[in-house]
């Protein structure tokens, strides 16, 4: 039995260019400061708690998370994504994504689905939160946090989450603005309450051990700073690509290839599956592998294109775009030439119903139908059907 294959060969992995967008927590923290202990208690202890905890970590960039996509292996899972790291495979689901976050991911409760129609005893909580406004931006919902314009418990904590849920779950900045939609899930706090690069940071410590300091030019973050319009120089802690780099060139690296529960928030596996998962024997082979703990080895894990190959396929991509479909010169002749036998007999059946016309008359009619075949159709068919036609 085989491994899966590598998507980019060993070596031939694409760089890609230089990315200053970073996973950023500077969202988060911007929200916690405008709340006091108490209510920072309330998120930590809530589905958001992980979140909290993530904002503590060093942060990577979309650099970080382009290294992890080259280094994909090839699998028939629809809904799982496994990557070779320091030699070994780390998988990505959406049990792994639960762990890491921390967030609700089973069954959509029944209660939240959406209903056909709308019962007018049901309380709107956007008027609740907003009053009249039609919109509101996450900036303006945290500044009402922060200088205490908003002094109910429970519309506060309904604030910061929504904030939370905008500014990190659905965007990366603080201009983001919310919907009327998210704000109505918020009507049972108790109930209501990232990506591959979060696990794999969980899953290899190592890559913690050199962090450095960076500040970054990209927009999101200035979204973010710019929430009382002046604009903060903290620097932020990031993952060091160098060392990210020289990791995975080791051979004996800690590292877990299954994520393994978090004993503080445990998850119930048994609703995060998926019954239209698909079976790979690949897959199931490398868990039994991970299962019987075997050591794993770059060398084990083959194929995958090189960077002349992926030349090659933008190439006849291209010229594919290029190539515009044209019919069969036996199919347009056959065509036409029923367009024109409907014409002759809708014309005789015409002319069995007139009076004979004058040799004038003939003239003047062979001489339209030809000027309809040379405008109408002739000068916009190719060269090949036109000869044909003519003889």
């Amino acid at each position: 039995m085989k491994l899966p294959e590598m998507i980019f060969a060993d070596g031939e992995e694409p760089v890609g260019v230089r990315a200053l967008t970073y996973q950023s927590s500077r969202s988060i923290n911007t929200i916690l400061n405008a709340l006091d202990e108490e209510e920072i208690q309330f998120i930590r202890q809530s589905s958001f708690g992980k979140l909290v905890d993530i904002t503590e970590k060093p942060a990577f960039s979309d650099r970080f998370a382009r290294f992890l996509l080259s280094r994909q292996l090839k699998v028939e899972k629809k809904y799982e994504a496994w990557f070779r790291f320091a030699g070994k495979p780390i998988r990505f689901s959406l049990r792994e994504f639960v762990i890491v976050t921390g967030l609700p991911c089973g069954e959509f409760p029944k209660k939240y689905k959406l209903k056909k129609k709308k019962n007018i005893n049901d309380k709107l909580y956007w008027p609740e939160l907003f009053g009249s406004l039609e919109e509101m931006r996450v900036s303006r919902a945290i500044k009402m946090l922060r200088k205490r314009t908003v002094t109910e418990k429970d519309i506060r904590m309904k604030l910061a989450c929504l904030a939370i849920v905008f500014s990190v779950l659905l965007s990366t900045n603080l201009k983001m603005k919310m919907l009327k939609e998210h704000a109505e899930l918020l009507g049972d706090m108790e109930e209501s309450l990232p990506s591959p690069g979060l696990v794999i940071v969980e899953a290899v410590p190592s890559l913690t051990e050199v962090v450095k300091e960076s500040c970054s030019s990209s927009e999101s973050d200035s979204d973010e700073d710019d929430v009382d319009g002046v604009a903060s120089k903290t620097k932020k802690k990031t993952l060091s690509p160098e060392h990210t780099r020289e990791v995975d060139k080791k051979e004996k690296v800690l590292l877990w290839s299954i994520l393994p529960q978090d004993p503080a928030r445990p998850v119930d596996e048994s609703v995060l599956v998926w019954p239209d998962e698909v079976v790979d024997i690949k897959v199931a082979y490398m868990l039994s592998c991970i299962s019987a703990n075997h050591v794993f080895t770059k060398n084990m894990f083959r194929g995958g294109v090189t960077k002349g190959d992926v030349e090659r396929m933008r190439e006849k991509a291209k010229a594919g775009g290029r190539k515009k479909a044209l019919p069969s010169k036996a199919k347009v002749i056959a065509t036409v030439k029923g367009m024109l036998k409907s014409l002759k007999t809708e014309i005789m059946s015409s002319r069995s119903r007139i009076n004979t016309p004058s040799p004038l008359s003939l003239q003047n009619l062979r001489e339209g139908l030809m000027g309809w075949r040379m405008d109408e159709f002739f000068q916009t068919q190719p060269p090949f059907l036109v000869m044909e036609m003519m003889r």
